[in-house]
């Protein structure tokens, strides 16, 4: 199963630190990291969950939003299309793997 990880410093000199598994063209694993804050911290589970099962192509930073939104929670030092981005990178990092 190719595993993708990628790290994105966002403005403001935070970090967000994405590892991802794919397999068939699906997410199968998402893990969210980062000297970012999530408040209440304990929504990052449920956004790494929303993102499992979806397509390589899929837009992340909308899946992410109304993740947030639900729960009400909110990113502190980072955003949303921030850690879609580094979602994006690490789909992208696993499938060029898969590739070699």
């Amino acid at each position: 199963m190719p595993r993708g990880m990628a790290e994105l410093k966002v403005a403001g000199g935070k970090l967000v630190r994405v590892e991802v598994e794919v397999e068939g063209g699906v997410l199968v694993s998402v893990k969210i990291t980062g000297d970012f804050f999530l408040h209440p911290e304990e929504a990052i589970f449920e956004v790494e969950a929303s993102l499992k099962g979806l397509g390589t192509s899929a837009d992340y930073a909308s899946i992410i939003e109304s993740k947030l939104t639900e729960l009400g929670a909110q990113f502190i030092g980072a955003s949303p299309s921030d850690v879609a981005e580094a979602v994006k990178r690490a789909v992208e990092a696993a499938l060029n793997k898969a590739e070699a």
